[in-house]
């Protein structure tokens, strides 16, 4: 068959290695190339000559006879002469060997490599032999195409001439390596090597085939538990690999395989089936071949004239804008320009400084009612997020040892990030917070009247053009890198988006199948946007009847209590999302997590917060009460994220605890939530609101949600560049959660400043103010202008310091 000849050229080629090594020790030792004088001393029996004559063996072969004999022979004959020698002889005799060791080196060299050639060959030419039966049968009995039989010959009888393209073929393939029983399910091979292959045809110049590279998948046949290990077998290596089987049971292994580009990726589907058919089932999920020129697609080409076309608004408006800055501090701004310069025109180019937009993302003057501690928990929720993405995105086809995992569920603190679907529970309680404590003091502008078109349509235009770049640079993923888990990692996410982007412009991505949207996390901002726009009811309610908004937010939370239990008992669900197991991670994922009927807690619960917030500015607590509100949240919070330890690690929960936990511990983490972010406002929160008021935090808030778009984008190129087997450890992921989140900040700051800032700012040109709110923007327009510091446009009527109070939203 013709897979088991590729493994066995493999270890033939092992072989040859291990054969050419001891080869040439031997060669070295029988020429005397690798001990050239050797001085073992003899006895003499007069002790004043034992002090000055040593007796040695030199071998020394012979110059004419060198000189006489043919290269391609062996040279076996040597001279050896027995010298007793003094010093001074002894002495001279090094001379003499280190002047002729140059030539004994170099020729003894070059038939050394002659010999392993020799050998190489008649051992390849053996195995052939042996093999050729099986190839015979393969051919006979397989339809391949006819430039892949010819390819296949070609790349046989080259290996026999040790034809460097085809041992390059065979180096590439993956083999069977160690590592096996610890959970290395993937060989990468060489995939550089591989696609770098080149066969020329030397008659015409032209290339007759590269190499291509491709992976064959297979399932694991062991089984996934220990119960269904036959009791004969306890004490083998099967009853191990049982006790982790479960990790990787809907995990495929991959193996490497180098075939030449002739071969369509039938022919290699069919090569393969035929020769596993009776081991076990192989597919071949995809192949890669090297691109002499790389042809731009037309989804391509439209993303690179946009990018085009935003870089030259940011350097027209950043030079407009330096230009203004300088003529003002000159005093030379003539009257017709400066026409131009209070034009639409040049406003709307203004909004793409780099210049402006710079001083506003860096500055962190604050007025004295802004809500300092959401900056901080924007900051480490963000944070919290990338780290439990840098465990779950990647494939787990990347790493070695697997059976790590199994160890890592049970250490306790690893629950941070085993429980850490809690993490966008924070954000929606953010977002309930901010919109409440801005629109009320809307309302109270306009008396109630909420407009319900600029309502929706300014979060629209926030969210959208952002989210639907990001989308873009999707397709320009290709043309960045390449690896060999590309095209079934990156290039399915790409599918996905080609497929299903409307879903995420029109925010219906979570109510896709899980497995079908286009870049999993930004579920939450279809989430979102639909609790966002049910809101006006509770906004309104609160502000003309604020019992009755109680009324409704308790509603809320109880109607997300009872609909997630509902689900849990009728799907027969785990409390929360456990990993490691499908049915958990896709239908809990699907039916729970992803819907915004889970999340309606903690939004109600911002929302409430927000209220008190802005209703109760003063509010003083009692010591002790303070002390028991920071040990009751410290204990719950921790309750929540640790409590599912057990269920975990497959101890199964009892029903009525399951039930009440999957229903409320979402709410129970958020209300710890709100207590410190009262506490904080209040003066009650001490070193905690000291390092979330941190003003660095200020900054890094502004760009949590160009960094929660693209850090998906990061996660995947470097899971698609992979080329080699990742050692699993806390330590390994932890320093590739801080690259990550590195990164991610440092391109979400570039894409805020060019796009996220400018498209807000355009906002004002899509929705005009309404006349009683001008002079607002006027004053709003002047503190820009003064000192960096952007105010949300289509706030209320209210006075400056009011205004300066508001919280700018980052939307997450």
């Amino acid at each position: 068959m013709f897979c088991d000849s590729t493994f066995r050229l493999a270890t033939v080629l092992c072989l040859f290695l291990l054969f050419c090594l001891d080869r040439a020790i031997e060669v070295g030792n029988a020429t005397g190339f690798g001990s050239p004088l050797q001085l073992p001393v003899t006895d003499v029996t007069n002790s004043t000559e034992r002090n000055i004559v040593s007796s040695t063996k030199i071998n020394i072969i012979s110059s004419t006879e060198r000189k006489t004999s043919k290269p391609t022979e062996r040279i076996t004959t040597n001279s050896t002469v027995n010298i007793a020698m003094t010093p001074k002889m002894r002495s001279m005799s090094k001379i003499f060997d280190t002047s002729l060791a140059s030539e004994v080196s170099t020729e003894n060299s070059v038939f050394q490599w002659l010999d392993i050639e020799k050998s190489m060959k008649t051992t390849i030419d053996s195995v052939l032999k042996l093999l050729l039966p099986y190839i015979v049968r393969m051919f006979s009995t397989v339809e391949l195409s006819g430039p892949c039989y010819v390819s296949l010959l070609k790349t046989l009888f080259s290996i026999r001439k040790l034809k460097s393209w085809a041992i390059k073929m065979l180096d590439a393939s993956g083999k069977i390596s160690s590592g096996i029983a610890e959970g290395k399910g993937t060989n990468f091979g060489s995939y550089d090597e591989c696609l770098n292959i080149l066969v020329t045809n030397h008659r015409t110049n032209k290339v007759d085939f590269r190499g291509k590279y491709c992976f064959l998948e297979f399932y694991s046949p062991f089984p996934t538990s220990s119960d269904q290990l036959d009791p004969r077998l306890k004490d083998s290596i099967l009853a191990e690999l049982a006790l982790s089987a479960h990790l990787a049971s809907e995990l495929p292994g991959l193996i490497a395989l180098c075939v030449p580009s002739t071969c369509s990726h039938e022919d290699v589907e069919t090569i393969t089936s035929t020769a596993f058919q009776e081991i076990l089932p192989v597919s071949v999920p995809f192949c890669d071949v090297k691109e002499e020129v790389i042809k731009l697609k037309d989804e391509q080409i439209g993303v690179l004239c946009l990018l085009g076309t935003i870089l030259l608004l940011v350097v027209s408006g950043t030079t407009i804008d330096l230009w203004k800055q300088y003529q003002t501090d000159n005093n030379k701004i003539d009257p017709k320009k400066k026409r131009f310069s209070q034009g639409k025109i040049f406003e709307v180019l203004k909004s793409f400084s780099l210049y402006t937009n710079g001083k506003q993302m860096l500055n962190t003057k604050v007025g004295s009612g802004n809500l300092g501690a959401l900056h901080g928990f924007r900051f480490f929720t963000m944070a919290w997020v990338i780290l439990a993405h840098t465990y779950m995105i990647p494939s787990m086809n990347t790493y070695s040892q697997l059976i790590n995992f199994q160890y890592a569920v049970k250490d306790v603190s690893f629950m941070a990030v085993w429980n850490s679907f809690l993490q966008v529970d924070t954000f929606f309680f953010l977002t309930g917070v901010t919109l409440v404590y801005t629109t009320m003091k809307k309302l109270k502008g306009t008396n109630g009247r909420l407009d319900l078109v600029r309502y929706v349509i300014h979060r629209y235009w926030r969210l959208t053009p952002p989210l639907m770049l990001v989308i873009s640079l999707m397709f320009l993923l290709p043309l960045l890198s390449s690896g060999p888990l590309w095209s079934r990692f990156v290039e399915s996410e790409i599918q996905k988006c080609r497929n299903t982007w409307w879903a995420n412009m029109f925010y219906f991505s979570n109510f896709l199948y899980p497995t079908n949207m286009c870049i999993s996390p930004y579920w939450y901002l279809a989430a979102d946007m639909q609790l966002y726009l049910i809101s006006p009811v509770v906004l309104i309610t609160l502000y003309k009847w604020p019992r009755m908004g109680f009324v409704l937010i308790t509603f809320g939370i109880l109607a997300s209590w009872v609909s997630i239990a509902v689900i849990t008992v009728w799907k027969d669900f785990n409390p929360s999302v456990v990993l490691f197991d499908p049915k958990t991670n896709i239908e809990t994922g699907g039916y729970i997590h992803i819907r915004p009927y889970t999340h309606l807690g903690p939004y109600c619960i911002g929302m409430a917060t927000g209220y008190l917030l802005l209703k109760r500015r003063n509010i003083r607590l009692r010591p002790i009460v303070v002390a028991i509100g920071w040990i009751v949240t410290t204990v719950s919070c921790s309750a929540v994220v640790f409590g599912a330890y057990d269920w975990h690690n497959g101890i199964t929960p009892n029903a009525v605890v399951g039930i009440i936990y999957a229903s409320i511990h979402r709410t129970g983490f958020t209300l710890g939530l709100a207590w410190i972010t009262c506490a904080c406002v209040y003066g009650y929160g001490g070193p905690v609101n000291a390092l979330l008021s941190w003003k660095p935090f200020i900054v890094l808030g502004r760009l949590t949600y160009m960094t929660y778009l693209i850090h998906p984008l990061i996660i995947y190129i470097r899971v698609g560049t992979v080329r080699e087997n990742q050692f699993f450890s806390h330590f390994e992921q932890v320093c590739r959660f801080l690259t990550y989140l590195v990164l991610s900040m440092n391109v979400a700051s570039f894409l805020h400043l060019v796009f996220e800032v400018p498209f807000t700012k355009l906002e004002r040109f899509l929705l005009p103010q309404p006349k009683n709110q001008k002079s607002i923007q006027n004053s709003v327009k002047q503190k820009e202008e003064s000192n960096g510091h952007a105010i949300p446009s289509g706030t209320s009527k209210c006075s400056s310091d009011t205004m300066e109070n508001i919280v700018v939203i980052s939307r997450l």
